[in-house]
């Protein structure tokens, strides 16, 4: 299943990955954005 990622200012994106990594997963991203109120918007237009 794809993701949305929400990458907040000073976010710890790749602390995520680096941790997922580590533990032999991954996240499959379809699209990243700044907001939580434009995930909606974002799965409407990827969908």
């Amino acid at each position: 299943m794809k993701h949305v990622n929400v990458i907040l200012p000073g976010g710890l994106r790749a602390g995520l990955f680096q941790a997922l990594g580590q533990k032999g997963l991954n996240r499959k991203v379809a699209v990243s954005g700044t907001h939580f109120v434009a995930v909606p918007e974002m799965i409407a237009v990827t969908a």
